[in-house]
């Protein structure tokens, strides 16, 4: 799996910038919804 990805990575690694990206700012958004409620 981890190795398949490290492949995908190698032949588009602006792409997968931009999913890691996408991921971080999920993340933070969800962090302040959380950060909200409680």
């Amino acid at each position: 799996m981890i190795r398949e990805k490290s492949a995908l990575v190698m032949k588009n690694p602006e792409k997968h910038a931009v999913e890691l990206a996408k991921e971080l700012v999920n993340n933070k958004a969800e962090l302040k919804e959380v950060a909200k409620c409680s």
